[in-house]
């Protein structure tokens, strides 16, 4: 197929003097940059909050006085290049249940206790093995697995994190939904990642 390109040149200049010429062009061009530099704005600016999708059955013989009980912990990780702040935390069971007589299907959330709801600061991610500051974890004694063995309910982890500057804000979920992402006897490795390891 043969292209004519002084054409499509031409094409091109009359698209770029339409733009650069015309009130509606200079308008519609204001509007397409105020456009795309507040998704650029949102995209580099909003806090990227990852949630582990596994879940840490765990001891702390170290700080419990029963050396032998166990937690239910979830870790979160900050991979933002800049600290977020106001990071809030909501652990929820979540149930079905019908309505408009079996018509439709809603949820029920009931809250679950948590060592933590809110974390005031979170710092930055930075590429070093040895930092870890940007992690964050919590703890339950919430009987997690004996709720979710139920295939029709299951744990949300809701974190809300807002950017210092701009107020921007991201809100991330991640849903448990089977008692195979439950890791008995395991801990988080060190730092930004999300594996685990046995304890």
């Amino acid at each position: 197929m043969n292209i004519d390109f002084s054409s499509f040149l031409a094409t091109l200049n009359n698209i770029a003097s339409f733009f650069t010429t015309t009130l509606l062009g200079s308008v519609i061009l204001s509007l397409l940059t105020s456009f795309a530099f507040i998704h650029l704005l949102i995209w580099a600016y909003r806090p990227n909050i990852l949630i582990c999708p596994y879940i840490c059955l765990m001891r702390f013989p170290d700080f419990e006085p029963n050396p032998n009980k166990y937690f239910y912990v979830i870790k979160i990780v900050n991979k933002s290049r800049f600290d977020a702040y106001d990071i809030r935390l909501n652990l929820v069971k979540k149930e079905p249940y019908i309505v408009n007589d079996g018509a439709k299907i809603n949820h029920r959330l009931t809250s679950l206790e948590t060592s933590a709801k809110f974390k005031d600061h979170l710092f930055r991610y930075k590429k070093d093995e040895n930092y870890g500051e940007n992690a964050y974890m919590i703890r339950t004694d919430e009987d997690i697995a004996g709720l979710i063995i139920d295939p029709n309910i299951s744990v949300r982890l809701t974190v809300c994190a807002r950017h210092g500057l701009t107020n921007l804000t991201r809100i991330v979920h991640h849903e448990f939904t089977s008692t195979s992402y439950i890791k008995k006897d395991h801990e988080f490795v060190f730092g930004s990642s999300l594996g685990v390891k046995i304890q």
